[in-house]
C-alpha cells in the first residue's frame, strides 16, 4: 500500500478529525441533546420561543405549562382573515407563572371581544423587539401594542445595544453540551450597573417599532411595576400617548415582584379595556 506524501497527512488528519466532529454533531441532534430549553436564536443577541413547546417550567408559586404554536407563540395562531391585535413584550406580557389563558393577551381577548396575539417573548427589551419583531409585525395586525420597560430597565453588565451576535459554531450541539459541562456561575451586575436600555434609547427603539408597525396602530404601555418606571414613562411620553395603569402590590407574586399573578392580569385587562373607552389610553398619531 503506498504512503501518503508527508505534506497531505496534516490534510487527512482535518479530513478525519472534521468527519468526526460531524458524526458527533448529529448524533447529538439526532438525541436531542443537550436540551435546548424554551428559546431559539442567539441569547446574547436575539432570541424567540420554540415552536411546538409543550413542557412544565418552574414558575414563583410551582410549576407552569409553556405551550407555543407553529409560530412559537403562546395562544392561537394569527387569524388569516380577521383583523387582530398582536402585543409584543416580555415574560410580563407572555404571563410567566400562569396560564396562556390567565395571561393579561388572552384576558384582554375576553374582555374586548377582539383578537389578540400574543407575540411576547421572555427576556426581550426593545433591542430584541427592534431586531427581531419584523416577522410577527408580517403578520399583518391591525393594531399593535408595544409593553415594554421592565427588562429595559433591568440592570446588566452592559447595555444591550453593545451587545454582539454568537458566533455561528456557538448553535452547534456539541459547542452547547460543552458550555454546560464547564458553565460557570454568571457573572454578577456591578452595583450600579447600567439599565439594560437607557430611558433615551428606549424612547428611540419604540419610535422605530412604531415605523416598522405602521400602517397597524400603534398603542405604549410601560408594564406597570410596583416601583412605577418613570424615567421609562417620561421617555416614551415625549413621542406620544403613553399607559402605565398602577396596580396593587397583591396584584404582583410576593416571590417575583415584576410579574402578575392571575388576579393581576384579569385586573391589567379590564383597566386596559376602560382606559381605552375613556380616552385615558389613546393610539399613537
Amino acid at each position: 500500500m503506498a504512503r501518503l506524501p508527508d505534506w497531505m497527512k496534516p490534510i487527512v488528519g482535518g479530513l478525519v478529525a472534521i468527519g468526526l466532529l460531524g458524526l458527533v454533531e448529529g448524533g447529538l441532534r439526532l438525541a436531542g441533546l443537550p436540551d435546548p430549553g424554551l428559546y431559539a436564536g442567539d441569547l446574547v443577541w436575539s432570541w424567540t420561543l420554540r415552536p411546538g413547546l409543550d413542557r412544565a417550567v418552574p414558575g414563583p408559586e410551582g410549576d407552569f405549562v409553556v405551550t407555543t404554536n407553529a409560530l412559537g407563540l403562546r395562544g392561537p395562531l394569527p387569524p388569516e382573515d380577521a383583523p387582530f391585535t398582536l402585543i409584543l413584550g416580555c415574560s410580563t406580557s407572555f404571563g410567566w407563572g400562569v396560564s396562556a389563558e390567565e395571561a393579561w393577551p388572552a384576558r384582554l381577548e375576553a374582555a374586548s371581544g377582539a383578537r389578540v396575539v400574543n407575540g411576547a417573548v421572555p427576556g426581550w427589551s426593545t433591542e430584541q423587539a427592534r431586531r427581531s419583531a419584523a416577522a410577527l409585525l408580517a403578520l399583518g395586525p391591525q393594531r399593535v401594542i408595544l409593553a415594554f420597560g421592565v427588562r429595559d430597565a433591568q440592570a446588566a453588565a452592559r447595555p444591550d445595544a453593545e451587545a454582539q451576535p454568537s458566533p455561528p459554531a456557538a448553535s452547534f450541539a456539541l459547542a452547547r453540551a460543552l458550555r454546560a459541562l464547564i458553565a460557570r456561575p454568571a457573572a454578577e451586575v456591578p452595583p450600579g450597573g447600567p439599565p439594560r436600555v437607557s430611558p433615551a434609547r428606549f424612547a428611540e427603539n419604540l419610535r422605530a417599532l412604531a415605523a416598522a408597525a405602521r400602517p397597524a396602530a400603534v398603542w405604549v404601555m410601560v408594564f406597570p411595576q410596583p416601583s412605577r418606571l418613570v424615567e421609562y414613562i417620561d421617555a416614551a411620553a415625549q413621542i406620544g400617548p403613553v399607559w402605565s395603569p398602577e396596580l396593587p402590590a397583591g396584584d404582583f407574586f410576593a416571590t417575583d415582584p415584576i410579574h402578575l399573578t392571575a388576579a393581576g392580569h384579569a385586573h391589567l385587562a379590564e383597566a386596559a379595556v376602560a382606559a381605552e373607552a375613556s380616552g385615558e389610553w389613546r393610539p399613537w398619531p
